[in-house]
């Protein structure tokens, strides 16, 4: 199969997936009158919803800042327009649809294309996004096990006798991996040299992971009935 194929079969998929996904997020909307929408809406105080607001403008930003990242590491320079404009569709297509490796990463993938981008850059790309979500999710993963147990963890009796355990194991994992960023050496998966890169990028990673899980928690925070949190 030669590359355009490739890539048109890629873009097909993607679009069958996010029309798949379209479909199912309709069936579950659509248990609702825009009447009930409309008045759920208005229950929440206005400032939340200009917190939630600030909080999710602020959030698409750290994410852009990711792609730019990715980009920088690869060594592909571009508007920063463009940039946010390829974070900002493929993120929210991923954060509504679900399953944001092929919905999310086929909108990026046809957006970095249609920007001059080689697949291979492109899947860089990608992973490198990808790779700075799992690296913050395996560290907020791994606190929450490790700290003590509250919320839903407390309620999975499972979880709350032995949740130390795969906590622990997590961050272990993003220890393992900061010494691999540090060392600058690979290691083989299947025959494959699997990098991470530079100690750097990193910690920029972390952080916005960090920022961007903060960001979006406080999101839904502000719009939550009944969380303590006042400005007045």
């Amino acid at each position: 199969m030669d590359l355009p194929v490739k890539k048109r079969a890629v873009q097909l998929i993607g679009l069958a997936i996010t029309a798949f996904a379209v479909y199912f997020l309709h069936k579950e909307i659509s248990q609702y009158s825009f009447a009930e929408i409309r008045g759920a809406v208005a229950d929440i105080p206005y400032w939340r919803l200009l917190l939630a607001l600030l909080f999710t403008t602020v959030n698409y930003a750290i994410l852009t800042l990711n792609d730019g990242l990715a980009l920088k590491y690869i060594g592909k320079k571009l508007h920063w327009a463009k940039i946010g404009f390829a974070s900002f569709v493929s993120n929210a297509i991923s954060f509504n649809l679900g399953m944001s490796v092929l919905t999310g990463g086929s909108a990026r993938y046809g957006i970095y294309s249609a920007y001059g981008l080689s697949v291979s850059e492109t899947a860089k790309v990608l992973g490198f996004c990808d790779l700075t979500i799992g690296l913050g999710s395996a560290g907020i993963l791994g606190l929450l096990l490790l700290s003590e147990p509250a919320g839903t963890i407390a309620r999975i009796p499972l979880l709350k006798e032995w949740g130390k355990i795969p906590g622990f194991l997590l961050l272990l994992f993003v220890f393992f991996a900061a010494l691999l960023s540090w060392s600058g050496k690979s290691i083989k998966v299947k025959g494959e040299d699997i990098s991470l890169p530079p100690l750097k990028y990193f910690i920029a990673q972390i952080m916005i992971s960090g920022a961007d899980y903060f960001c979006a928690s406080m999101v839904l925070f502000s719009l939550l009935p009944g969380s303590d949190i006042s400005i007045f």
